[in-house]
């Protein structure tokens, strides 16, 4: 359908629907390969120098929210996400 015979709601739920999947995707994305690289306990992997490849401040905030709603995250890339769009 042509996007001019859509209303501006139209266009705006099909633009948010697309930003949700791509969000989705790109936080599986993310997830596959840091667990691919560092294990599925990346949140607290280090790198080859020894250090945190994520803040420490992140690392406690993502632990805390994913501890609080277990059931709400599947994994932890999710509980980072929601403490990311929280902070905006």
């Amino acid at each position: 359908m042509p996007l001019h015979r859509l209303s501006i709601y139209e266009i705006r739920n099909g633009c948010k629907q697309a930003i949700e999947s791509l969000e989705y995707w790109l936080r599986r994305l993310i997830d596959e390969a840091l667990s691919k690289a560092y294990g599925d306990n990346y949140l607290y992997a280090n790198d080859r120098n020894g250090n945190n490849i994520i803040n420490s401040f992140l690392r406690r905030r993502i632990q805390e929210l994913y501890d609080k709603e277990p059931n709400r995250f599947s994994r932890l890339i999710d509980a980072g996400h929601s403490f990311v769009s929280n902070q905006s």
